[in-house]
């Protein structure tokens, strides 16, 4: 039976992006997350001279207000670290796996979050 060091060091002296499932599938679905992002966004905030409410809190409804516009930094934000992520995973690759696992999961996890965010904002607004 294999132990853990010795799956890392396999996965590590693959070497290629394509042969790591974990980096792959996570660059995927980070991808189609923040894809969807901007799909929403696109499809569901029109553009409009009005005010839109940026940012809510159960406590005290919209206490942030702004241009339809600054929806746009929400998924922006996602594209820069996603980007960055990727470029540095790619980069620790060979040097510790285990580094550019984390980024690119950690990646996963903020698109999630930015996708709830801007989920909760187009039902608040349509609601």
């Amino acid at each position: 039976m294999a132990t853990t060091r010795t799956l890392i060091a396999q996965a590590a002296s693959a070497g290629h992006w394509w042969q790591q499932p974990i980096l792959v599938w996570s660059s995927l679905i980070a991808g189609l997350l923040q894809a969807g992002q901007w799909l929403a966004l696109y499809w569901f905030i029109p553009p409009t001279s009005d005010l839109v409410p940026l940012h809510y809190t159960i406590y005290f409804g919209v206490d942030l207000v702004g241009e339809w516009y600054q929806l746009l930094y929400m998924p922006l934000s996602g594209t820069v670290i996603l980007l960055l992520n990727g470029i540095l995973a790619w980069h620790w690759r060979q040097r510790d796996i285990m580094i550019s696992y984390l980024l690119l999961s950690s990646t996963v996890l903020l698109e999630l979050l930015l996708g709830l965010a801007i989920a909760l904002i187009i039902i608040t607004q349509h609601s």
